[in-house]
């Protein structure tokens, strides 16, 4: 039980000295979603919508639009202001 014991113990030292060995070398992970709108902004009307959805399916329709309320939601926040306008991306695929 000793032995098995140390063996974990070892095991467990080599993997976070792997580890910060990786870090130190500069492998992280990228955790971040590729954006599918690109970076660019323009400024578009509310008009009578009263989502980001409505939006996002009324200015691009060809795109799905889960990505396009995301960026719009990231933008202007996480409410829509009625009426005036938001900020929005140039496109989206």
């Amino acid at each position: 039980m000793d032995r098995f014991l140390k063996l974990i113990g070892f095991a467990g030292l080599m993997l976070i000295l792997l580890g910060g060995l990786m870090f130190a070398a500069g492998w992280r992970a990228n955790i971040e979603q590729p954006r599918d709108c690109s970076a660019a902004i323009k400024i578009i009307q509310v008009g009578s919508a009263r989502t980001y959805w409505e939006i996002a399916i009324r200015e691009y329709p060809e795109s799905d639009p889960r990505p396009v309320v995301d960026e719009l939601a990231r933008l202007n926040g996480k409410v829509l202001q009625s009426g005036g306008s938001v900020k929005a991306p140039k496109s989206c695929r």
